[in-house]
Formats: C-alpha cells, sequence, structure tokens
C-alpha cells in the first residue's frame, strides 16, 4: 500500500477534487458531455452566467484537465478530456464500492 501512495500524485488528485466539488463546473462539463465543443460564449449564455464566472470556472477545468481549450480565431472552444473523465469516474466509482471493515 505504501508504494501505491508513493505513486499517487496528490497534488494532481487534490485539483481533480476541487475541480469537480463546485456545482458551476458540475454544470459545464454535463453541458460539454451534451454537446461535442463550445465556446465560452454559449457556455455562459446556455448557464445564464456572466462572461467572467464561466471563464473563472473553465480555468480551474483547465487547470485540472478536465477541460482542453483550442483557439480558432478570436474564439477558444472547450472540450472534455473524455478519456481522463473516464479514468476520475472509474476511480471514484472503485472508491464507493470499498467495503471498509474493521480489523
Amino acid at each position: 500500500m505504501y508504494k501505491q501512495l508513493q505513486e499517487v500524485n496528490f497534488n494532481a488528485a487534490y485539483e481533480l477534487c476541487h475541480a469537480l466539488h463546485h456545482p458551476m463546473r458540475l454544470g459545464i462539463i454535463r453541458l460539454l458531455e451534451q454537446n461535442e465543443s463550445l465556446t465560452v460564449t454559449q457556455i455562459y449564455f446556455k448557464l445564464r452566467i456572466s462572461q467572467s464566472v464561466a471563464s473563472q470556472q473553465l480555468s480551474v477545468l483547465r487547470k485540472s484537465r478536465l477541460v482542453v481549450s483550442r483557439r480558432e480565431g478570436k474564439q477558444m472552444i472547450y472540450t472534455l478530456n473524455h478519456e481522463l473523465l473516464q479514468q476520475v469516474l472509474l476511480g471514484i466509482q472503485s472508491l464507493t464500492s470499498i467495503k471498509i471493515t474493521k480489523p
């Protein structure tokens, strides 16, 4: 178990948990899950939030690598990092299925 703990990047794990622990960011993830890609304008319009709030939340999601951005002209296009999100969901699923018993 100690070896497994050594292999865990706790900073990256914290960033992922922090990014997922906010209703607005979860809303953005759900929105991107329903659409292949969206601009920041489309995101804040659909979620009925300000542009600055959308940009702040997208920044956290980008930092955690859950969202990928690319520039097309003057627009930033956002998509989900499906591979990372799948890994995170599988990890959470495995943690929630563990039964802890007293020794």
